[in-house]
């Protein structure tokens, strides 16, 4: 696994972040020509991307998907604007940049506390830019998103999707 650290610019913001990157795997051309989904955690509030310095490599060695972690406008190594409104509508913008512009397929999102709840929105925003949704003890307007109404599997958590109501 290599870990890079990189940066892109959002309307002159820098969004910094850092990748792992996995070797490509000896194929046995079962999955030839399969790009693996990346993956892309999303941190809480007032925490950085050193937050999921331990699993960076492990996700990026288990799955074989290469694995972000960026740093939130006003957080770690990111820009830190004035006269911006510190919101999830900034952090939403940011982190769909990073999937768009950077990353340039879809993800699957993972996001802990804040971050999960900016994981749910870009969610149910941008289903087609979203492979898959993980969140970690999530904040946020419960009740605003209700999580039948994202259009990405609920992988493995049928008894859940079960007590929401699912079909």
């Amino acid at each position: 696994v290599t870990v890079l650290e990189g940066s892109h610019s959002i309307d002159g913001f820098r969004s910094n972040y850092i990748v792992a990157k996995p070797k490509p795997a000896d194929s046995d051309g079962a999955d030839a020509g399969v790009a693996p989904t990346p993956i892309v955690l999303i941190h809480g509030f007032g925490s950085n991307k050193a937050h999921f310095s331990r699993n960076l490599e492990a996700l990026a060695s288990a799955t074989g998907s290469p694995v972000y972690a960026l740093d939130l406008l006003g957080h770690g190594q990111s820009a830190k604007p004035q006269r911006v409104s510190y919101d999830c509508s900034l952090w939403d913008w940011q982190v769909e940049s990073l999937v768009k512009d950077v990353i340039g397929s879809r993800v699957l999102l993972v996001g802990h506390s804040l971050g999960g709840y900016i994981a749910m929105r870009l969610a149910a925003r941008s289903p087609r830019d979203v492979a898959g949704l993980c969140v970690i003890a999530p904040t946020g307007r419960y009740g605003v998103l209700h999580p039948l109404s994202f259009n990405v599997p609920l992988v493995g958590l049928g008894p859940v999707a079960a007590l929401l109501g699912a079909p």
